[in-house]
């Protein structure tokens, strides 16, 4: 619930932003440009290629706000501390908000990374309701288009796919990696079996 709350508050500070140094913002490289343009060929629907000219739902996102980059401040102020920005992009919001989702997934239908072990805590629906009741605390329900949510959630996935895989076949897997590439690529080609 609070990074579903983080992720909306910083969204809202990001289309203000926009609005006052436009020309910063659109220096910032694009959702398609990050990794050496892996996702540039990426499948889109015609209602996301749209919403890429919608202020309010495109613009500066994190881009990597996993489980990895935020320390969690119980209490009083119940907030995410979030560093790693070095994959900042313009994009969906709500594919800003589906990296979260990911590693979810990932446990659910891979299990564990240390022995593929299955996770049974990891359940995508459930985390999926309390990330987006997190967000729609602070933009209401009618601004959260669950629909291009999880469209997002399969650009990520896809993302990941062909990252992992590019990385193999160029041999350019750096070692602190390549165990997880070669999970992410075992998951996917379990997917196909």
């Amino acid at each position: 619930f609070t990074w579903g709350k983080w992720f909306a508050q910083f969204h809202e500070l990001s289309r203000r932003f926009a609005v006052e140094y436009p020309e910063v913002a659109n220096r910032i490289q694009r959702w398609s440009d990050i990794h050496h343009g892996v996702l540039r060929n990426a499948p889109l629907s015609l209602g996301d290629v749209k919403a890429m000219e919608d202020p309010t739902r495109f613009g500066i996102l994190h881009g990597d706000l996993n489980i990895s980059n935020f320390f969690y401040l119980p209490g009083a102020t119940d907030t995410l501390s979030v560093f790693d920005w070095d994959q900042v992009q313009r994009g969906w919001f709500m594919y800003d908000v589906a990296q979260a989702a990911f590693t979810v997934h990932m446990l659910a239908e891979n299990g564990s990374l240390v022995d593929h072990a299955p996770v049974p805590e990891a359940d995508p629906a459930a985390f999926e309701e309390r990330l987006l009741a997190g967000y729609a605390s602070i933009v209401g329900e009618e601004n959260v288009d669950r629909e291009q949510y999880r469209r997002m959630v399969a650009l990520r996935m896809y993302f990941y796919e062909t990252f992992c895989r590019q990385a193999k076949a160029e041999g350019s897997v750096p070692p602190d990696m390549a165990f997880f590439i070669d999970y992410i690529v075992r998951w996917f080609d379990n997917r196909r079996s």
